[in-house]
């Protein structure tokens, strides 16, 4: 084969790549502040930032999504922050995540929701399948951490293929009897990765704080989300990243929970931050059934008491 052919066959096949990925880019679902979640401004805006600003990067599931506001928090402390939570965000998408911020930005501090170090596929049968691991994966850029990402999910789901996640037309190609401006025209937040929650479902909810020292239970971590939160502390310490865990109000969590985490962070030095503990949770005039939307998500109000406790200790505490 010539050397003028082969050039031929590659620019094809590059052509062919770069309109598979426009394509993919367009049919991928997408997620504004006008559905329940904004995960596509979450991860969109995330890559129009300036490098290097970002002093507090948050991830973590839907419950640190509503309870952190970056806005507020650079409203009462100077400090820049981006929240990278999203739905169902398991341990493992948060450490790739990291690894993906940590290729533009250079955080000071990392604060990550607790909630799935206890769920795993026997307690949760979504925590690694595709509709909610896409949430996750479909907006970051293609990168090494997002094929590492991607590399592990179908690892542990072999249901799932490689090729899909990079090429997601070839997932998402019968979409487009439903396709709209909606999937075109894109709708920006502004709000640094923030979802505010604007109502209230928590009526028949049941919720009550504790204290650490209410009983001596603890319950384990999952293995495998343990396993991750030891790479992301092992990535933090490595950066010289101040890590702090946090447990947003939720009728979830325990004193069991409680004291689990808290071994392992004293055990590895790093900062936790419990919502649910009867004293902090007074501290800031919490009221479950004002501040949540939901057993377990804050609504804008709750948001507003958490996110700016949690900007005063890292400010006053964390960062000098």
């Amino acid at each position: 084969m010539t050397l003028r052919r082969t050039l031929k066959i590659i620019i094809f096949i590059l052509i062919i790549a770069v309109i598979m990925t426009v394509l993919g880019m367009i049919f991928i679902p997408k997620f504004y502040l006008s559905d329940d979640w904004a995960t596509t401004c979450t991860y969109r805006e995330f890559y129009e930032q300036e490098d290097n600003t970002d002093d507090v990067i948050f991830l973590g599931s839907s419950r640190g999504a509503c309870a952190f506001d970056p806005i507020q928090m650079e409203d009462e402390t100077g400090l820049i922050g981006y929240n990278l939570c999203c739905e169902m965000q398991n341990v493992s998408s948060s450490y790739y995540w990291l690894k993906e911020a940590l290729r533009s930005q250079k955080p000071k501090v990392v604060v990550l929701d607790t909630n799935y170090l206890y769920l795993n596929r026997d307690n949760n049968s979504n925590l690694f399948t595709e509709g909610t691991v896409r949430k996750a994966i479909d907006n970051m850029h293609l990168s090494i951490p997002k094929l590492e990402m991607i590399r592990y999910n179908c690892s542990v789901d072999e249901s799932q293929d490689i090729i899909d996640y990079i090429f997601p037309i070839l997932r998402f190609h019968d979409r487009w009897q439903e396709l709209s401006m909606h999937d075109i025209a894109y709708e920006p937040s502004g709000l640094r990765g923030y979802n505010p929650i604007n109502y209230n479902k928590t009526n028949d909810q049941l919720y009550s704080t504790y204290e650490y020292s209410d009983n001596r239970d603890t319950t384990a971590m999952d293995e495998e989300m343990s396993d991750y939160l030891s790479r992301i502390n092992e990535l933090c310490k490595t950066e010289d990243i101040r890590l702090i865990l946090v447990s947003p109000v939720s009728n979830e969590e325990s004193a069991a929970r409680h004291n689990t985490t808290l071994k392992w962070c004293n055990d590895n030095d790093c900062r936790f931050i419990d919502y649910n503990i009867t004293g902090l949770y007074n501290s800031i005039n919490y009221n479950f059934y004002e501040d949540n939307s939901s057993g377990n998500h804050a609504n804008i109000s709750g948001a507003r008491k958490m996110t700016s406790y949690l900007s005063q200790i890292i400010s006053e505490q964390i960062v000098r």
